[in-house]
């Protein structure tokens, strides 16, 4: 549907607009008078009129000199017969049959002028931009040609040459029609028509009425530019050949340029970043409209799923940054940091590097910055995880919905956690020994830790260990035994083994018949935890209050206490 675009007017004779009335750029027009207003600011607003015709009643006496008219500005065509006369030219009326002279030197007079034939009405006409023609003789004729959109009409009885535009709509509308493609054309429906520029998502639109000049601009984020047009408007002068432009263009392609509407060649000028030079310059008067087209692209992460085709085909090799990855498509092969995977045998080449596999590693990480990876080294593979990390094994179903169900879990201090193990050796263990701690008593009567710094068993991580001690029991000339026990020291409370009896164990008992006795003693337990970091004691009891019952840790008694993980 055709839009309609109306300035601002008035049809009442002589009324002009005042500066209340226009914003800077704004047109105004009066359609009786048939005059075209602008609002200018140089630092004290005024209204400017634009074209038409300055009748006698807007000027003064005296207010046009020969300074405010341009050299051949006022022609016969431009005065009423009989409209400057004798006093208009400040010189003395001649004789019939006269002729107005100068002397060269901008004094005017009559004078007879001697001899027969014709004098030229031109001696030379020049246009901008085209070989001059210039009178051959008194008797030359000058021929005027109709272009496109033009038609001559001569009248012989009052010497008279009409040129008619015989191209459609009126000469007051600034545009006729906009076309843009695959959206509807916006028609000028009269003179006083109005075209809004509207700015879209990410654009804005900005004017500059001191220069003529509207701008498109992205307001999008990121490195992106949507694109627009830079238009700007310059005058010219008929010397000037290089126009500095708002924003840089790469090529003559991105340009429209036109003068006093008439467009130009691409080969009728040049540009270089944003000096735009043309062969040739201007006319005097005229206007140079640019129009530099900037090409859009697209911003960091304005590229969302939905504007991507699904599936997403490439064709031929993907690389990224040369070799952080290369997608080989002849070969099917993928490499991350070499930019020709090679390795025939894998479809992941990480490519050579240093000679450590924390180089050259297949590094994965989730959202909750958990990190597991691969690592390729000389002749072997290693696999890492961050140090708060484990590793789980787990088995998938074939149902379609691939439930994941652990059966393993390596942590990150080494223990391999293996929810099916039921083998008789454990994955990890740990052992104190001793031999320099010297004799310990044995609590007489009452259960304790010989010494907590050796008789004790520190288990990492929740699950089932087995638990060995070995020791020197010494009871020399006394009776009565000794008996060992499993005692938590972490929850203060005393354990059974995984059978649920007693963990209480004996080591060696004597009766009345008094003997020296040193004898080496073993014991085994199996115990579960449920937390980390338990600290088991082994703790002792003996009935004999003597020094003579105790723990040998010397030369000849060697203590352990090793803890193995089975489960």
């Amino acid at each position: 549907m055709a839009q309609t675009i109306k300035l601002k007017r008035s049809s009442v004779q002589n009324n002009t607009p005042s500066t209340s009335d226009l914003e800077l750029g704004e047109l105004a027009i009066n359609t009786y008078d048939g005059k075209l207003f602008i609002k200018k600011d140089d630092g004290s607003a005024s209204i400017v009129q634009v074209g038409g015709i300055v009748g006698t009643s807007e000027l003064t006496d005296g207010s046009v000199t020969t300074s405010k008219l341009a050299n051949d500005a006022v022609n016969a065509d431009k005065l009423a017969d009989n409209s400057v006369g004798i006093a208009a030219l400040n010189v003395s009326d001649g004789t019939n049959g006269q002729v107005l002279t100068t002397n060269g030197s901008g004094t005017l007079s009559f004078s007879t002028v001697s001899g027969g034939g014709s004098q030229n009405l031109f001696q030379t006409v020049r246009v901008s931009g085209q070989s001059d023609i210039v009178a051959d003789s008194t008797t030359d004729v000058l021929t005027f040609a109709a272009g496109s959109g033009i038609s001559l009409a001569t009248t012989p009885g009052t010497d008279t040459l009409t040129i008619t535009s015989t191209a459609t709509g009126s000469v007051t509308e600034a545009f006729k029609t906009i076309a843009v493609s695959g959206q509807s054309n916006v028609v000028a429906d009269g003179a006083t028509d109005t075209l809004t520029l509207a700015a879209g998502s990410n654009m804005t639109i900005t004017t500059n009425a001191s220069n003529d000049t509207i701008t498109f601009a992205s307001s999008g984020g990121g490195s992106g530019n949507t694109g627009g047009i830079d238009s700007q408007v310059f005058n010219g002068d008929g010397s000037t050949t290089t126009f500095t432009l708002t924003t840089s263009a790469t090529t003559e392609d991105n340009l429209w340029v036109f003068v006093d509407g008439v467009y130009q060649n691409k080969d009728s000028y040049s540009v270089s970043g944003t000096t735009l030079t043309m062969g040739t310059a201007p006319d005097n008067g005229t206007k140079l409209a640019v129009h530099h087209v900037r090409v859009g692209t697209p911003g960091n992460g304005t590229i969302t799923a939905a504007m991507l085709a699904s599936p997403l085909s490439l064709s031929g090799d993907f690389a990224v940054d040369t070799n952080v990855l290369k997608v080989d498509a002849t070969n099917n092969r993928v490499g991350i940091g070499t930019a020709s995977p090679s390795d025939t045998e894998s479809l992941l080449d990480l490519g050579a590097g240093e000679n450590t596999g924390f180089k050259r590693k297949l590094l994965i990480t989730n959202t909750g910055n958990s990190r597991a990876g691969f690592g390729a080294e000389s002749n072997k593979l290693n696999m890492f995880i961050a140090d708060d990390q484990n590793i789980h094994f787990q088995k998938l179903t074939r149902d379609g919905n691939f439930t994941a169900t652990q059966i393993a879990q390596l942590g990150n201090d080494g223990i391999f956690d293996a929810a099916a193990f039921t083998g008789t050796a454990g994955t990890s263990y740990g052992a104190l020994y001793s031999h320099t701690i010297g004799d310990s008593n044995v609590p007489y009567n009452s259960w304790g830790t010989p010494n907590s710094s050796f008789y004790r068993w520190v288990l990492p991580k929740a699950g089932t260990y087995e638990l060995y001690a070995e020791m020197r029991i010494r009871m020399w000339g006394v009776t009565g035994f000794m008996a060992s026990r499993l005692y938590n020291n972490t929850t203060s409370s005393v354990l059974n083994d995984d059978s649920g009896a007693s963990s209480v164990r004996m080591n060696f008992e004597q009766s009345s018949n008094v003997s020296l006795i040193n004898v080496q003693i073993s014991h085994q337990w199996i115990l579960t935890t449920s937390a980390d970091n338990q600290d088991i004691h082994h703790q002792l009891l003996s009935t004999d209050n003597s020094a003579n019952s105790s723990i040998q840790s010397d030369a000849n008694g060697y203590n352990v206490h090793r803890w193995k993980r089975i489960g």
